[in-house]
């Protein structure tokens, strides 16, 4: 609806604006130049609210994502304290890595853009490795319930893992490109906890 409002105002500024420069060409005179340029301030006022709009939408995207991913770190410090005690305890929970945030800003396709490419691809796989170690999570859960005894072994290996190396790596290479590429827009630098060290 608000898509087709825009559109619908931009072609009567548009009517107008053609119908103005007729009207100058037939009548040189003050009245139809203001009239003229008062029109075409406004058909550019339209691109220009439209682009501070989707400039301002990015932005808050970028940095509701950082926090996301700053969270992550969180759950991966999380995840190395919950290994260390696996020996002295008989019931683990293990944490979840969060990407309510991702899946929002994959789906509203705002850096599905050829100049975004990089941050599109990256996206993706955290999206995948965080999903891949969420389940394997789950899965844990279900089998220290079990064998209690095995917990500390089987969380070592857990950790040390292929899977769970992807998984540092690849919430590593994110944040750094967030921070690297896109650090104006968002507001968000390198002095942002998240980047103090690596995951």
């Amino acid at each position: 609806m608000r898509r087709a409002i825009v559109l619908a105002t931009f072609i009567l500024l548009a009517m107008a604006f053609t119908a103005s420069l007729g009207w100058l060409l037939s009548n040189p005179d003050w009245e139809p130049a203001i009239t003229a340029i008062t029109l075409l301030t406004a058909i550019t006022g339209l691109f220009i609210d439209r682009w501070l709009s989707e400039r301002e939408h990015r932005a808050q995207l970028l940095v509701a994502l950082v926090h996301e991913l700053y969270m992550n770190a969180g759950v991966l410090k999380q995840l190395d304290e919950i290994i260390e005690q696996a020996a002295s305890t008989t019931v683990i929970m293990m944490p979840r890595f969060y990407n309510s945030t991702l899946s929002s800003v994959i789906g509203s396709g705002t850096f599905a853009t050829s100049r975004d490419a990089r941050l599109w691809k990256l996206m993706h796989a955290w999206l995948q490795r965080s999903s891949e170690a969420n389940e394997r999570f789950s899965f844990t859960e279900s089998y220290l319930g079990s064998h209690p005894k095995s917990a500390s072994d089987f969380c070592v290996k857990m950790r040390d893992g292929n899977v769970m190396r992807l998984v540092r790596e690849t919430l590593l290479a994110l944040s750094v490109h967030l921070v690297e590429h896109y650090r104006k827009e968002s507001g968000v630098g390198s002095d942002t906890a998240i980047f103090d060290t690596e995951p």
